[in-house]
């Protein structure tokens, strides 16, 4: 295999319009649980670009974005400016050219159910490029191939959730395309709830918190002795040989389980979202509690930035069900629950007297998982365009800081959902979804057991369908 390695640095101006400075700040929201996190995604293009295409579209970006330049401080409690750099490994652009296919990288069809390893995707990383700058607002790392070009993009999750990666990844491929319009949308504004969001929060504290908001407060705790006790108690289960160790992998969902339930669920009288239908299923796999991430852009008096991290966390209260479509209901009720504005205010309100003291969820590295959930599946990956081209692979997780990965510490007990690629011939139907993350074995054997039983299927795995990481 050949390796060519690029780095570069950049250098941007700030361009007028909103401020750099107000852009750098943090919200409550931020300061809590987003500050210690990262988000990576990677989007595997059939297409060839050269280094140089991607360096440059890199560079005009940043140059008309220069939040993107930014990087958290010492203490991560904001962001600053990035100082001038020599071309090097802390570059925010790094690429490699390595031998391969793209029928190397990726299936050209998806078994149903199945899992899929994704660190044969991660080794295509970890064997040609440095670690990305642990502190760096955005990261692009680009592997090109004989027929394809891989994509990466890591971003501080302080700065952006999801909505706001899809969002740089659309404008890359803009500039990668030529097709960017010059335009200065509102990037990060100001965190601010509507008056009669804080109104309704505050007439209801009189009488105590609400039910989700009470659950929610005995769910987390702020203080470094709750932050070190996690870290002994990963540690120690990481080590032992148990089925509480926690292991990173995909899961594939197909549609049609999904169609059989939503039936089930009409015949029932149950009206229920397809998601609900996923998030009952991942319940009742993860079998001892569920957290689940809501958006709350319609709370906010803020308008809609294309930066932001808008979502609360929000727990599900045990239901003593084992029926699919009862427990989806139960979480439709939830969902429900949590968007009312005085649940939305007091979640809020617990949040405002963190600082540089981490919040850590409650009971998290224990043999007992709870499990959080995150939806990336109102996102349209696969619409994704360069050059008229779609990606046909798109990968997407949550990880912790560098600092804490290098300490040993993992992203434990947390799931994201996706939807999948749909296939040659299928049109616009959706092929399914993926759900994928680091949760213990028992927890994926019995979410393979649930789509199989009755279906007279093995367990089927992708692992031979891609024959191997370049």
């Amino acid at each position: 295999m050949e390796k060519q390695p690029r780095e570069t640095s950049i250098q941007t101006p700030s361009p007028p319009g909103e401020s750099l400075e107000q852009q750098m700040k943090l919200s409550p929201l931020e300061f809590s649980f987003s500050r210690q996190l990262e988000v990576f995604l990677t989007v595997v293009l059939p297409i060839t670009l050269t280094v140089e295409e991607c360096q440059a579209a890199t560079e005009a970006m940043v140059g008309e974005y220069p939040i993107l330049a930014t990087r958290l401080d010492r203490t991560r409690s904001t962001f600053t400016k990035g100082r001038r750099e020599k071309a090097g490994r802390s570059g925010i652009f790094q690429a490699t050219t390595a031998d391969g296919d793209l029928e190397e990288l990726v299936p050209s069809q998806v078994p149903s159910p199945a899992f899929y390893d994704p660190q044969l995707l991660e080794a295509l990383f970890q064997s040609n490029l440095s670690k990305h700058d642990g502190q760096r607002a955005l990261s692009i790392r680009t592997v090109h191939l004989r027929d394809a070009c891989v994509l990466r993009f890591i971003v501080q999750h302080a700065l952006a959730d999801a909505g706001g990666v899809h969002w740089i990844a659309e404008t890359y491929c803009a500039f990668l395309s030529g097709t960017h319009h010059h335009h200065h949308p509102t990037v990060r504004p100001d965190f601010l709830l509507k008056p009669e969001v804080i109104q309704a929060g505050a007439e209801m504290a009189a009488d105590g918190l609400h039910p989700i908001a009470a659950r929610y407060s005995q769910g987390f705790r702020v203080s470094w002795a709750s932050f070190l006790a996690a870290y002994l108690r990963q540690r120690f289960w990481a080590l032992c040989p148990t089925s509480a160790r926690r292991v990173r992998k995909m899961l594939f969902v197909p549609q049609s389980c999904i169609d059989d339930w939503m039936v089930q669920a009409q015949s029932q009288g149950v009206q229920v979202t397809e998601h609900d239908l996923l998030m009952a299923f991942v319940y009742q796999g993860a079998h001892t509690g569920l957290i689940f991430t809501l958006n709350i852009q319609s709370h906010l008096a803020s308008v809609k930035g294309a930066l932001t991290n808008p979502w609360i966390n929000v727990p599900v209260e045990p239901v003593a069900t084992t029926n699919l479509v009862q427990t989806a209901a139960h979480v439709r009720r939830t969902i429900q629950q949590a968007r009312e504005p005085a649940c939305v205010a007091q979640i809020i309100g617990q949040h405002v007297p963190v600082r540089n003291t981490p919040a850590v969820p409650k009971g998290y590295g224990s043999r007992t998982p709870r499990v959080a959930l995150t939806s990336w599946s109102h996102l349209p990956w696969y619409d994704l365009e360069v050059k008229g081209t779609k990606p046909a692979w798109v990968v997407g997780d949550t990880q912790l800081s560098q600092l804490l990965t290098r300490m040993g510490v993992r992203m434990d007990d947390g799931l994201t959902t996706c939807q999948a690629r749909s296939f040659a011939g299928d049109g616009r139907r959706r092929s399914g979804y993926w759900v994928q993350g680091r949760v213990s074995d028992g927890i994926w054997t019995r979410m393979m057991n649930g789509l199989t039983q009755g279906a007279g299927e093995g367990e089927a795995t992708l692992d031979a369908v891609v024959v191997k990481a370049l």
